[in-house]
């Protein structure tokens, strides 16, 4: 990008980040032990919340994490959590997304390093905002 962004692009710009995260995806969450399960995540607010990917499983609460006390989002296998499921990781670390904030992370894996680069570029653009 060549220099800061005209208030009208960055409002435009804004506003396609929040679409993108308010529409959601799936992505495969990675926890602190166990194997990464599907989750569909979505920005609520100033939440970024996940729930199962399982149709069936609706009833379950939803996860989150508060955007407004998260510091950064960070690309590739780099967290703690990643390091120690490199295995199952593979080749995909170009995927790999991490929210840290909070004193925790969520550690993603998206479908493609496209989809984590649209993602990671819409949270870094929200998070400004908060």
């Amino acid at each position: 990008g060549g220099g800061p962004m005209s208030p009208s692009r960055r409002a435009a710009a804004l506003a396609a980040a929040s679409e993108l995260l308010c529409r959601g995806a799936v992505l495969l969450k990675f926890g602190r032990r166990g194997r990464p399960h599907r989750r569909f995540v979505w920005l609520d607010g100033a939440r970024l919340r996940w729930r199962s990917a399982k149709l069936g499983d609706l009833a379950a609460t939803p996860g989150f994490i508060d955007l407004s006390s998260s510091s950064r989002v960070v690309q590739g296998a780099s967290t703690a959590v990643f390091s120690r499921q490199l295995d199952r990781v593979g080749t995909q670390t170009a995927a790999c997304l991490s929210v840290v904030g909070g004193g925790r992370t969520l550690d993603l894996l998206a479908a493609s390093p496209e989809q984590c680069n649209r993602w990671a570029a819409a949270l870094r653009l929200v998070l400004t905002e908060l």
